[in-house]
């Protein structure tokens, strides 16, 4: 089984298609089709606030703004906790944006979707969109884009039923 979290989505779908994996777990994460992006999958709609603050760093990857991490990214984390989280984020290629997904391994595996609908991130709606249009069994959480941080057990507990 893989789990994926935010751009993680991506990686599980692309390497989902292997025959060692049973299911996939999607935990506020991108779940494009074939051939889609992250770019054009942003591009559908207004930016929500936590895409708006992705930014080059000074080497040129891309990270989430420091400043606004805390309140777009983890809501319901403690602050202390989400500021150590921002502080310790590695950037992203700027290159993952544009990359097509060449599988989907979601037509073919099944699937499991982790909505969190305080997500300032992904929107609650982009996330039941992706899982709707996967047939995934979707689970809605009260919870920012840090679930798997802030819930870990109710994350935890999808992850489970998905293994049996």
């Amino acid at each position: 089984m893989l789990v994926g979290h935010s751009w993680g989505g991506v990686v599980i779908g692309e390497a989902g298609d292997d025959a060692k994996v049973r299911a996939l777990v999607y935990v506020s994460a991108f779940a494009p089709d074939r051939g889609e992006s992250l770019t054009k999958l942003l591009s559908g709609g207004e930016p929500s606030d936590g895409a708006k603050a992705i930014r080059p760093d000074a080497q040129g990857g891309l990270i989430f703004d420091p400043a606004s991490f805390p309140a777009l990214f983890a809501g319901d984390v403690p602050q202390a906790e989400a500021e150590a989280m921002a502080a310790r984020q590695l950037p992203s290629n700027p290159a993952n944006f544009d990359a097509e997904a060449s599988v989907a391994a979601w037509h073919d595996k099944p699937s499991f979707y982790v909505v969190t609908t305080e997500d300032r991130v992904i929107p609650a709606d982009a996330q039941r969109f992706f899982a709707g249009r996967m047939n995934a069994s979707p689970t809605e959480i009260a919870a920012s884009h840090s679930g798997p941080v802030s819930q870990p057990e109710a994350v935890a507990e999808v992850i489970e039923a998905a293994a049996r």
